[in-house]
């Protein structure tokens, strides 16, 4: 538990956020200019994005087996694996796991970023709301089964496409990359700015009644103003002779 507050807090740490974007933009311009890259250099993992990747909650840990100190990768699925879970994904063909070193293999920006926005809580947690299989010490046979049973279900389908069109969205974007949940918050204040400005299209402000409810909100408060005066002055007696 208290691994996991420590990964909480450092995965949201703005100046290694910041290392890992300028590390990101770095590999952008890279990649545009291919030319610029020089011959036998590999595109790996960035250094700072891995150490973020590492702080994401349950990435300690292969989401499979639990074994510690997982090196590969499932991008579509954006989830660190050990070796032997990590063979099993490639069994299931590139469609549905596409497998990846965070070692030995070339990285580009959209994969890395799968990693970055994806999670093995985050997948854990996707599943058992949805009450598939989750694993544990288990012998071969049923960890292959169990694997079948949640990752070639419809429901681990539409998590990969709902990643991928998020990373894609960030990707296509024109702004540096802010952390994970920026994009997610950006659209959310969007969507209620958008339906503020929509609420006063559709309706209006009736200034009349605003300055009809003013005006009487005026005169009640002199009224009350003057009764309090009368109530401090002396009552006058008219004598009549």
């Amino acid at each position: 538990m208290a691994n996991e507050k420590i990964a909480n807090r450092h995965h949201h740490d703005p100046q290694l956020v910041m290392a890992a974007s300028i590390e990101l933009e770095e590999m952008k311009s890279s990649l545009a200019s291919p030319q610029n890259i020089a011959p036998g250099i590999s595109l790996g993992f960035p250094p700072r994005c891995r150490k973020l990747l590492n702080f994401i909650p349950g990435n300690r840990n292969c989401v499979d087996c639990g074994n510690s100190n997982p090196q590969w990768a499932s991008v579509t699925h954006g989830t660190l694996h050990c070796l032997t879970c990590a063979g099993n994904h490639r069994g299931l063909g590139v469609k549905t796991s596409f497998v990846r070193s965070l070692d030995m293999d070339d990285w580009s920006c959209s994969q890395i970023l799968s990693m970055m926005e994806g999670g093995n809580t985050q997948l854990s947690n996707f599943f058992e709301r949805r009450s598939l299989p989750i694993l544990s010490t288990a012998t071969k046979t049923s960890i292959q089964k169990s694997m079948i049973d949640r990752y070639l279900t419809n429901a681990a389908q539409r998590y990969r496409k709902r990643l991928g069109e998020h990373v894609g969205s960030i990707s296509d974007g024109d702004e540096a990359y802010q952390g994970r949940g920026a994009y997610a918050r950006r659209r959310r204040k969007g969507e209620r700015d958008r339906e503020t400005r929509s609420r006063k299209v559709n309706d209006p402000i009736n200034y009349k009644e605003v300055r009809k409810n003013v005006s009487l909100s005026r005169i009640g408060s002199r009224r009350r103003k003057n009764n309090g005066k009368n109530l401090l002055q002396p009552s006058k007696i008219l004598l009549v002779a």
